[in-house]
């Protein structure tokens, strides 16, 4: 079971989008004035819980959780509102902002 977790939190911190150790307001900055859907991933509050940071439809930036869980016997990522349970983390960041994939942008660098 451990080494399927690490391989989620692998999926994680190799993601192009990934921002590490930044505060939600961080996050936002990073984001501000960019393309709707454009998203960036940063730690959590615990292990095994992320934050995925992004701009809306609206242009307004909107924060949602991610956790990697047991469910079902499976281990997977989660998001408790909009999305999963998902092998990868791409599909559940599509499912969190309810559009195709090739509108999702990772802010990258």
């Amino acid at each position: 079971m451990k080494t399927e977790i690490s391989s989620f939190e692998k999926q994680m911190v190799t993601h192009s989008a990934w921002k590490g150790d930044i505060s939600l307001s961080e996050a936002a900055e990073l984001l501000e004035g960019q393309k709707p859907f454009t998203f960036v991933l940063s730690n959590g509050f615990d292990r095994q819980h992320y934050i995925l940071s992004f701009v809306s439809d609206r242009q307004v930036v909107k924060h949602k959780n991610i956790r990697i869980v047991v469910y079902q016997g499976q281990t997977c990522f989660i998001n408790g509102g909009s999305g999963g349970p998902c092998a990868f983390v791409d599909d559940l960041i599509q499912g969190c902002l309810k559009v195709s994939s090739k509108f999702c942008q990772p802010l990258e660098s």
